[in-house]
């Protein structure tokens, strides 16, 4: 099996060189061999592909075609801009919690803004994320028992293993900040665990934790054990299934747990990865529509909700159509901008884990001494974020630099620098206009 030297992430992080998935995040090497794409000239060859891979003719065997480079960076691309998306939702609060105590803010507009973002423009990450997994779980699938076996032994490293890492992390630390009287004061809806018995304990970990964003994490790992049944959904009834799921998913027919969203588009993924296609689609012409829409249908969901009416069916519109412009939106980013990018992708799953309690834990102590009113609302809703990320990415560097197998282990594995062998075993070097040359340069003094 030959692996691609060339680490890259994804988000919440998928290591897209070696066909995984975060997102961030299932994760695991890559099953399948580079195959030799067809001599002839043709528009799908020329594209990066086979012909009639794109058009939905399925190759001799499932998992034996990787996917064009110029997808793989896309699909990196679009899970970084999710995970941005992701900690800016998280950076806005319309009410703070001290010591069991509510402090809410009254505004009419704050709570217009905070819906706005959260609960209408930010729901588009589902789609995108399990979207995302469910077809690079099953592009690289063998539909065969021993397949499904390989599949889920590298899901307990990918998945499992970094969801229990992380949640036993943030586990210790909210015990050791309920030990100081102003650790105590700075705890939000959370203080109720302060004295959890072991029961509790345990169910936190395992279930219910500190980190809560690992819930998409939980809620991938029973999709994935779903697994067979969806595929045999998607050989004999095909895109059958894809209508089914998309009206039952607009109408509420779906199960609440795992996520209806996440049934929905992990289904939709999966049955776009084992028809073969190719997502390499050119949405230029549906970008002003969709955005339009977009923006449309999260305004007048939030608009909705301050008059206390639930529009569910907006709100999927919205999601559906935010899916169609980010995708699109992503072909826009050019040049430096997408370089860059692209370097901060490799650590998309690490700052999915790592950007929570930590942001939480900022905004707390930040209030404690800062005025919560509009105004300050408004700036930490921006600033945040960007503190956020410049040290989960700058801890990410660090710690992949200098402690390589504890990164692997946090991570499942993504996003590794791989070892050099032969005359390649020299220190790397890091190319110029590197986003991360500065740090890198410290490490090595």
């Amino acid at each position: 099996m030959k692996k691609c030297l060339n680490p890259g992430p994804a988000l919440p992080n998928y290591d897209l060189s070696r066909n995984t998935a975060i997102s961030v995040l299932p994760s695991s090497p890559s099953n399948v061999a580079p195959v030799s794409l067809v001599a002839a000239v043709r528009p799908s060859v020329a594209a990066g592909y086979p012909a009639g891979v794109s058009a939905g003719t399925a190759p001799s065997s499932f998992g034996s075609l990787e996917l064009p480079a110029a997808i793989r960076e896309k699909l990196k691309l679009v899970s970084f801009i999710s995970i941005l998306v992701v900690l800016f939702i998280h950076a806005i609060r319309n009410s703070l919690v001290y010591g069991g105590v509510t402090m809410k803010q009254p505004s009419a507009f704050a709570e217009f803004f905070f819906h706005l973002s959260t609960e209408s423009f930010g729901r588009v990450n589902r789609p995108l994320f399990f979207s995302i997994s469910g077809y690079l779980f099953f592009w690289t699938l063998k539909p065969e028992l021993s397949g499904f076996v390989e599949k889920w032994k590298s899901r307990l490293r990918s998945l499992v293993v970094p969801y229990l890492a992380w949640s036993l992390i943030g586990f210790v630390g909210f015990r050791l900040v309920c030990q100081t009287d102003f650790g105590r004061g700075l705890l939000g809806h959370k203080i109720s665990l302060v004295d959890s018995n072991w029961v509790q304990m345990i169910r936190t970990v395992l279930w219910d934790p500190i980190p809560y964003q690992l819930w998409y994490i939980r809620d991938l790992c029973a999709l994935i054990l779903l697994s067979p049944l969806i595929y045999l959904g998607t050989r004999f009834l095909g895109w059958w299934l894809a209508a089914g799921v998309i009206v039952g998913w607009f109408n509420g027919w779906l199960p609440q747990w795992p996520d209806e969203t996440g049934v929905a588009f992990f289904t939709l993924g999966a049955i776009v990865a084992t028809r073969r296609v190719v997502p390499q689609w050119n949405l230029d012409s549906w970008l002003a529509p969709s955005l339009c829409v977009w923006t449309l249908a999260c305004i007048m969901n939030s608009a909705l909700h301050m008059q206390g009416i639930t529009a569910p069916g907006i709100i999927k519109l919205g999601s559906a159509t935010g899916l169609v412009s980010v995708w699109a939106l992503v072909d826009r980013i050019r040049s430096i901008p997408r370089r860059y990018m692209s370097q901060a992708a490799a650590f998309t799953f690490f700052i999915y884990a790592a950007h929570e309690p930590l942001m939480g834990g900022i905004r707390q102590s930040l209030f404690k001494v800062v005025p919560f009113n509009g105004a300050t609302l408004m700036a930490s809703s921006l600033i945040l974020p960007l503190v956020t990320l410049a040290i989960c990415l700058c801890a990410g560097v660090v710690l992949r630099s200098r402690f390589p197998g504890a990164y692997g282990f946090l991570t499942g594995g993504r996003g590794q620098i791989p070892p050099l062998r032969g005359s390649d075993a020299r220190p790397r070097q890091v190319r110029r206009g590197s986003v991360f040359l500065t740090i890198t340069k410290m490490l090595r003094k």
